[in-house]
């Protein structure tokens, strides 16, 4: 951190004395937008950087990975045979759920489409109506 000049410290101290900003340009024979510069320059130096972000949290062991990697080294157990089929199947109906989804917001996306273009449809037609009603009173 930078120190603090003479003139931002006395600021400083005289809006720690209640002093307003217009009212500290005065006694001190400046603006009122310098008195602010010498407020936001004297936080800037006394403000403490941002802490740094937090470690990355530690990736989940993948056990279909664990699995494939050590298949490749030895024949696997049953149990271990039980949890690959288990997360193939898994695997196939997160695809089918992903698919479905997908298409539900594709056709969600198009209905709000032509719900945005009917309803500037509409505004287009109030506005238009709202003129002619207003040129048309005396």
């Amino acid at each position: 951190m930078t120190a603090l000049t003479d003139r931002q410290a006395e600021v400083i101290r005289l809006t720690a004395e209640g002093y307003t900003p217009i009212r500290i340009a005065g006694i001190l024979g400046i603006a009122a937008s310098t008195v602010h510069g010498h407020l936001r320059r004297a936080q800037q130096k006394t403000t403490p950087p941002p802490p740094p972000p937090p470690p990355p949290a530690p990736r989940p062991v993948d056990p279909l990975l664990t699995l494939a990697a050590t298949a490749s080294q030895r024949p696997l157990t049953p149990d271990e045979t039980r949890l690959l089929t288990r997360l193939i199947r898994d695997y196939h109906r997160l695809r089918a759920l992903t698919a479905d989804y997908e298409q539900t917001i594709t056709s969600q996306r198009t209905e709000l489409i032509h719900t945005r273009a009917s309803l500037a449809g509409t505004a287009k037609a109030l506005r238009t109506v709202t003129a002619r009603a207003t040129h048309a009173l005396p």
